[in-house]
């Protein structure tokens, strides 16, 4: 099901018909949902059953007769994916090496101030309940590093993977264009930005500038790691929380 609204997807965005001001407002990952649910909801109807069956059914932690959900063998190739990133990472080695410090603290205080802003906005905007209202604290993270930041916190897993990719579609959308706004162009510079506030649905947005793809990779997987270490400090994770439900 996916398969085909990711076909779909890519042959309406590939189409030189659709103006670049659309491909920026409405994100490729939208349409795949948006196609996917559509699919699920017309699936459900056909058989009479109901949409939440339908949707346990395309990715659920069980494994019926031996065979994985549908939904759970495409997640299953996210971790390939990203894996495959260090081919970039390696071709431009030297440059990052000569930049590694940079990375560093860029990506430390990229966490900090992804964690800070996040708890501020969720307390502003209240969230109800505590598991929902802590679910944006990981938002600037990759999926697979915020569930686990998540699961510290004691936010709703579902939620904070929907707040991470609306995180990215925004970030992947208006990245660039207020990076040139700001006249940041250097390569290694827009690759920081891009990875630490927007992750993985960001650093895709810039693949084809080969330096920044390379450095959004790498401070995509840093601003990660520095916010998942940050919040596995008792400390700093309970000072937060109490910030978030005060």
């Amino acid at each position: 099901m996916f398969e085909v609204s990711s076909v779909a997807s890519g042959y309406i965005f590939g189409s030189t018909k659709v103006s670049a001001g659309i491909k920026k407002i409405v994100h490729p990952v939208i349409i795949c949902a948006l196609y996917s649910l559509l699919s699920l909801s017309a699936l459900a109807s056909t058989l009479q059953t109901p949409l939440q069956v339908i949707l346990m059914e395309f990715y659920s932690d069980m494994v019926k007769s031996g065979h994985t959900q549908t939904g759970q063998l495409i997640s299953s190739l996210l971790g390939p994916s990203i894996i495959s990133f260090g081919l970039q990472l390696y071709q431009y080695r030297q440059v990052l090496k000569q930049s590694a410090p940079l990375f560093l603290l860029t990506t430390g205080f990229s966490s900090i101030f992804g964690l800070l802003s996040s708890a501020l906005l969720s307390r502003l905007a209240k969230f109800n309940p505590t598991s929902l209202s802590l679910s944006p604290l990981t938002r600037c993270i990759t999926s697979p590093l915020a569930q686990a930041g998540a699961v510290l916190t004691g936010a709703d897993k579902s939620i904070t993977v929907f707040f991470v990719v609306l995180t990215g579609i925004v970030g992947a959308s208006i990245g660039e264009t207020l990076l040139k706004s700001l006249s940041v162009d250097d390569p290694i510079c827009v690759g920081l930005s891009m990875g630490a506030s927007a992750h993985g649905i960001g650093t895709a947005a810039i693949a084809t500038n080969p330096v920044a793809f390379a450095s959004s990779v790498v401070s995509m997987t840093l601003t990660g790691l520095w916010t998942v270490v940050l919040l596995s400090q008792e400390p700093i994770r309970s000072r937060l929380i109490k910030f978030v439900i005060a």
